[in-house]
């Protein structure tokens, strides 16, 4: 680009799409007072499914309550069918259930979600995860320095300042050196560039032009 167009024609940004959960390891060898640790998804499925069958009764023929996907759940059909219970039931059982789950911070219904009601911060940065087609029934967010992978190494996907604060670095054509204090976001990048270039900004473009 430099040889054939020339960096003073330009425009570069950097950024990323997420950033990263510290090691909880390296956190309790700090010495610090801050809880940490990996959670095993097998000991939370243990946890909610026992809680489930308390109340309901354990499934019969071999079936399980839900299957989990990350760090969410799709209920069984079956097993509501056999039981006669309602999604919106097992849904807030299993959310109650993984609310007792020392790691776990807060759980959301597919029932919740989909209530065009407002909720706290992290139930609305869930939504906006949120395909209904896709989407699991329920939803839970690990507490900060938790993190679900195992045995080593790290993750990311939750919702605190180590994951979701990323680098925003501009370069170029019309571009003043400076530091931007302000809160800004990935979501600004396009309508900038597009005000750069002297073109319409993308018609689903939530974000604003930072020059």
């Amino acid at each position: 680009i430099d040889e054939k167009i020339g960096l003073q024609h330009c425009v570069v940004v950097l950024t990323a799409d997420h950033g990263a959960a510290p090691l909880p390891e390296r956190i309790q060898a700090t010495g610090r007072d801050l809880a940490a640790g990996r959670v095993k998804g097998a000991d939370v499925d243990r946890h909610v499914y026992a809680a489930l069958d308390a109340r309901f009764g354990a499934p019969v023929g071999g079936e399980r309550w839900a299957a989990r996907d990350g760090t969410g759940y799709h209920l069984n059909p079956a097993v509501l069918a056999q039981k006669q219970l309602a999604d919106a039931t097992v849904e807030d059982a299993l959310r109650s259930a993984l609310l007792t789950y020392p790691a776990i911070a807060t759980a959301y219904t597919r029932n919740r979600l989909l209530d065009p009601a407002p909720l706290d911060g992290l139930g609305e940065a869930m939504r906006l995860s949120f395909y209904p087609p896709r989407s699991p029934d329920v939803f839970f967010v690990l507490k900060p320095y938790f993190i679900d992978r195992v045995p080593t190494g790290t993750t990311h996907g939750q919702p605190y300042d180590y994951d979701n604060h990323v680098p925003m670095a501009w370069f170029g054509l019309g571009i003043a050196p400076g530091r931007r204090v302000e809160r800004v976001g990935v979501d600004d990048i396009a309508p900038t560039l597009a005000g750069l270039l002297g073109v319409p900004r993308p018609p689903q473009a939530l974000g604003r032009q930072l020059f």
